[in-house]
């Protein structure tokens, strides 16, 4: 069976319903930098290792769009997942609001390490800071 008004029904809907015209946008990918301090008797490797397991953990289930990063979470995050009693996180660039178009990744993630170094006389001693 053959429409024979193919025409008409056409130049109808061009009329009434023109067609839309519209951008599909991807989502912009925004790098959470985050730097950790912990205190020197739970700086570890068991600890820094389990640190990045969490950060990528919560990264992978928690992040979305339309969301606020905070320092606060991730220090909660990691004193609730670990047994440390006190991280310092900072976020690069203060806690950040994730809009609708944007999706936060863990970027790099830095850690310090506070290293006293005693000689003979107190007046000698100096401070070393080496960032993992």
């Amino acid at each position: 069976m053959e429409v024979s008004n193919i025409k008409h029904i056409q130049n109808y809907i061009e009329k009434v319903a023109p067609p839309v015209i519209f951008t599909v946008k991807s989502a912009e990918i925004i790098d959470i930098n985050i730097s950790v301090d912990l205190l020197p008797e739970e700086d570890t490797i068991s600890n820094r290792n389990k640190i990045k397991e969490t950060f990528n953990l919560y990264f992978e289930e928690r992040a979305c769009p339309d969301m606020h990063i905070t320092a606060q979470t991730f220090r909660d995050l990691i004193v609730d997942a670990t047994s440390l009693t006190d991280a310092t996180i900072t976020i690069e660039g203060g806690d950040k609001y994730i809009t609708q178009l944007q999706f936060p990744v863990l970027g790099a993630m830095t850690m310090d390490c506070f290293i006293i170094i005693n000689y003979k006389k107190l007046s000698d001693r100096k401070l070393i800071s080496f960032g993992f």
